[in-house]
């Protein structure tokens, strides 16, 4: 009996050691340093107001009265560094917007300023006194008379904030300095009292920043930024910016060097790049959106979609053995030959036999037919051939729903994600603000990449590619990749099925095992072992996801070179030392 039960006492120690260190492990629980009641008389460290504000039953209301000089506001001593603030907010009547401020001292201050309105969220940054620069301006519906939860996490430089359960990040130095006030206020609707509208407040609460195993460490971060300067340094890329996610927390978001050699402009975490075949990350997200509604299959024979792909043949008459089918298209194992496109594109091939009378795609159906000419030099689903032929997925795409790629691409995937930067035909105001891109193939010598640019000129005119066609952002091309790592949840929302995503991921045959429907596979042995999800770019730039170390991350560098496959992996090589391999629990 007395060893049964040592061996019960025991076991049960042991099991509660494994889930106190467990737990310890993930999270440290938040500390409340503020609980707000909402109730009159409301503490004296609600020093300052504009317009009429009332407390009752746990909520705060306010409105304007009087002629009208601003909105209502309510100012909270609070100091306030690393923390968390949760709150709910209502718009009532004809109220526009409601939002939450900190300021530093008197001479500070604003230092930062979310604005959540009727069809939009913005963070409004104070670098000083009397001054101010937009950090984020998100499209976002929201409805009066609902209320609506909120979250602003400050980590240091970081300020993540949460509404409606959609999450963004946003990153100044100045957001780190500390936070002695914050008002919550708005626009209540005009200076008629309450018959124009009001806001609403509450559950506010602060507490403690949690602790939680997704912070990156400073050494850490300065071993990384040390690696990018020293590529840097190497003289291949002017500059180059990085975003990494980890946990769903943006832990590292920088911009070094320069974005422009002749100005020494520097490059910034908003810089627009030229992705080039990292974009065949959103035809491939695309795509699966529309499997998953049903309107197509990856393995769907293309000639279901376009009848005369029935009729293609091998270069010796013969009739393959297999029809190309759709995934055949976007894992590059289609047998269509590649190697004479571009070459054909640029007129340098004018009396190749099997060129004649080639002019460059200008639609979907020109496309197929330069597709049926140029016939299968080897059987579909046998070998790996790189190129343009996966723009068929983009012909089938516009087939199965009657619009164009760029519509398919806006309404699907670029505003359901609300990536505002990101686009596939740059306005000529886009095109002031893109990233020149260089080509060097010596250290320190970079010329304009006049190759490069005439592929990205080519590629929006008429049938936009589905190879190479996106305009995006650090933070644009982080809200994708996050999208798979939550496995097609964004804002709380299920975008895509898990399972369609899935299909994405899995190696095709003729691939070696090293691709998938649009996205490179990888395994590093770096700090554990794991599987690398990725794709990079002619313009230089790489984006990836890894769901053992439950992170995603993105280079952005706009210059061509041979190095840049030796470069990626060395900056990634040093990122891992700091992220190690373990299951992601669910």
């Amino acid at each position: 009996m007395n060893a049964y039960f040592l061996k019960m006492l025991l076991c049960l120690i042991l099991f509660i050691s494994f889930q106190w260190q467990l737990s310890a492990a993930e999270v440290t629980p938040d500390k409340p340093l503020l609980q707000e009641t909402f109730q009159e008389p409301l503490s004296k460290d609600w020093f300052w107001g504009l317009g009429t504000w009332k407390a009752e039953k746990g909520v705060l209301r306010g409105y304007e009265s009087g002629p009208r000089r601003h909105g209502p506001v309510k100012m909270r001593r609070f100091e306030l560094g690393d923390g968390v603030v949760d709150f709910e907010f209502r718009l009532e009547g004809k109220a526009r917007f409601a939002g939450i401020i900190f300021n530093g001292s008197q001479q500070r201050g604003h230092i930062v300023h979310l604005v959540i309105s009727q069809d939009q969220i913005r963070v409004l940054g104070h670098a000083k006194k009397g001054g101010s620069e937009n950090l984020l301006q998100q499209p976002h519906k929201i409805e009066t008379g609902k209320w609506y939860s909120a979250q602003v996490r400050f980590d240091g430089p970081s300020m993540t904030a949460t509404v409606d359960g959609r999450k963004f990040t946003v990153q100044a130095d100045y957001i780190a300095e500390p936070k002695l006030t914050f008002g919550l206020g708005g626009d209540s609707g005009g200076p008629a009292g309450e018959k124009a509208g009001a806001l609403e407040f509450r559950n506010l609460k602060i507490s403690s920043a949690p602790t939680v195993q997704t912070s990156l460490s400073e050494a850490g971060r300065a071993e990384i930024r040390s690696e990018i300067q020293a590529v840097i340094d190497e003289g291949y890329y002017p500059g180059i910016s990085i975003l990494l996610i980890h946990r769903g927390q943006v832990v590292m978001r920088e911009a070094h060097g320069v974005v422009d050699i002749e100005t020494k402009k520097p490059f910034t975490v908003d810089q627009l790049c030229w992705l080039a075949s990292t974009g065949k990350l959103f035809t491939a997200t695309l795509m699966a959106s529309l499997a998953d509604e049903g309107l197509l299959s990856f393995d769907d024979p293309i000639a279901k979609t376009w009848p005369a792909f029935a009729d293609i043949r091998l270069s010796d008459g013969s009739k393959p053995k297999d029809q190309v089918r759709l995934r055949h298209a976007l894992s590059h194992t289609s047998g269509i030959p590649n190697d004479n496109w571009l070459k054909a594109e640029r007129q340098l091939e004018k009396n190749s036999p099997q060129l004649a009378g080639y002019v460059a795609p200008q639609t979907a159906e020109d496309f197929v037919n330069a597709c049926l000419k140029l016939g299968l030099v080897v059987e579909p689903g046998t070998k790996m051939m790189y190129g343009r032929p996966i723009d068929l997925a983009a012909c089938v795409a516009e087939k199965v729903t009657g619009n164009t790629f760029i519509t398919l691409m806006q309404e699907r995937v670029f505003q359901p994600l609300g990536l505002q930067h990101t686009t596939i035909q740059p306005t000529p105001e886009e095109l002031k603000q893109l990233a020149p891109l260089y080509s060097s193939t010596k250290p320190g010598i970079f010329e304009p990449d006049q190759f490069g640019l005439e592929v990205a000129a080519r590629q929006n005119k008429g049938l936009s590619t589905a190879g190479g066609g996106v305009y995006s952002t650090l933070d644009d091309l982080g809200t994708l990749m996050q999208l798979h790592l939550n496995r097609g949840k964004h804002a709380g929302k299920q975008l895509i099925l898990a399972e369609t995503l899935e299909l994405l991921y899995q190696p095709q045959p003729g691939t070696n095992g090293r691709y998938g429907l649009a996205f490179q596979i990888k395994d590093s042995q770096v700090n554990g072992h794991s599987r690398i999800l990725s794709h990079p770019g002619y313009s230089g730039p790489v984006a990836w996801i890894d769901f053992e170390r439950d992170l995603a991350g993105v280079l952005l560098m706009q210059s061509n070179t041979v190095q840049r496959t030796k470069h990626h992996n060395r900056i990634i090589d040093t990122i891992y030392r700091y992220f190690p391999a373990q299951a992601k629990s669910d």
